[in-house]
Formats: structure tokens, C-alpha cells, sequence
């Protein structure tokens, strides 16, 4: 993040990634004029990092990103929540990313708890929203 866009975030009162996970998109969005696209990202990673900050999560960040795993919406993408409530027999790329993270030392236990999380969390179905591209419109 560039020392404008900082300065620009902090005008709004977003000081830290607390701030920015937890901030009203659509508020920064009409506030300032920061790319939705970025700004949405940067939203998605805050509340991963937020996460990932927790007790027994450190050094979670790193592994996750070897899988290509950089925001929350990634982890969803990864790991859908509908394949994830049936642990015990995931199918297709999730079983192969779950082997990747098991390769990595990430718990399947950590990984089903933070998709839990995600895919219940307003502001995570929010960014999705965002992401969402319809094609159909086209």
C-alpha cells in the first residue's frame, strides 16, 4: 500500500487491519477515491490476517499463501464450505489442497474452523458480492 492510499485510509479512521476488516466498504468507497477493486482486497486480506493473528494461528499466513491462499475469499474458493462440513470425505481439489496444507503442517481442524467463519461472516459475503462478476449481464 502506497504512503497516499495510507494517508487516505487514515483520513477515514482506518489505522489498522482491525479498522479495515471491520470498516463499511461502502462508506470508504464514496469517501475516497481508492479503486473498488483494490480497496475490496484489501478488505478480503485484512480479515484473513485478522485470523490469522489469533492464539495457535501463527505462522498460518505463509502456508496458506503456498497454496496460493491470500485473502479470506481465496480460503472459500480453496476449501468450499459445503465440501468442508463433510470432512470426512472431500472431493476433488479441495481433497488434493487439503493433502497440500496436511504436506504443509496446517490443521484440517484450523482449516474447517476459519471456513466456518467465512462463510458465515457478513462482510466476507459482502466482498464475494463484490468479486462476483455476471457474465450473463454481458
Amino acid at each position: 500500500m502506497s504512503i497516499w492510499y495510507e494517508s487516505q485510509l487514515l483520513e477515514l479512521g482506518v489505522e489498522d487491519l482491525q479498522s479495515l476488516a471491520s470498516a463499511n466498504l461502502v462508506d470508504l468507497l464514496l469517501q475516497k477515491r481508492i479503486p473498488v477493486a483494490r480497496l475490496v482486497d484489501w478488505v478480503d486480506q485484512s480479515i484473513l490476517l485478522l485470523h490469522l493473528d489469533e492464539p495457535g494461528q501463527k505462522g498460518l499466513a505463509p502456508k496458506l499463501r503456498q497454496l496460493g491462499i491470500r485473502t479470506a475469499t481465496d480460503l472459500l474458493a480453496a476449501f468450499p464450505a459445503e465440501e468442508m462440513e463433510s470432512m470426512s470425505e472431500p472431493t476433488g481439489s479441495t481433497k488434493a489442497t487439503l493433502h497440500a496444507a496436511a504436506d504443509l503442517g496446517v490443521d484440517a481442524t484450523t482449516l474447517h474452523s476459519l471456513v466456518h467463519y467465512f462463510a458465515s461472516e457478513p462482510t466476507v459475503a459482502q466482498i464475494r458480492g463484490w468479486k462476483h462478476v455476471d457474465t450473463s449481464a454481458v
